[in-house]
């Protein structure tokens, strides 16, 4: 099984099993990430926007697979109950 087949794999199961139903979409480096983001648009052009002018995070992968299901869980609660995004109605 490849890198790609079995990274793929682990990250579905972990989000199956933290609830979680998003699409995957796996690149081999920061070019290929890049490229990825500019053929998507306008959807995409903030993010291309914050990693030109230096904003920048990093998640280190987790050791386990409940760590892994544990760090998806947080983002998806920093992401989609925390975070208010720019234009956002915060009353919605």
């Amino acid at each position: 099984m490849s890198w790609r087949t079995t990274t793929r794999t682990i990250a579905s199961e972990a989000l199956a099993e933290a609830r979680l139903n998003n699409e995957i979409r796996l690149v081999e480096d920061g070019e290929q990430f890049l490229d990825y983001l500019r053929r998507h648009g306008d959807s995409v052009a903030p993010t291309l926007r914050s990693y030109h002018l230096g904003v920048i995070s990093f998640i280190p992968k987790p050791e386990t697979f409940q760590g892994l299901v544990e760090t998806m869980r947080s983002l998806a609660n920093y992401w989609f109950e925390i975070v208010r995004l720019p234009g956002a109605n915060v009353d919605a």
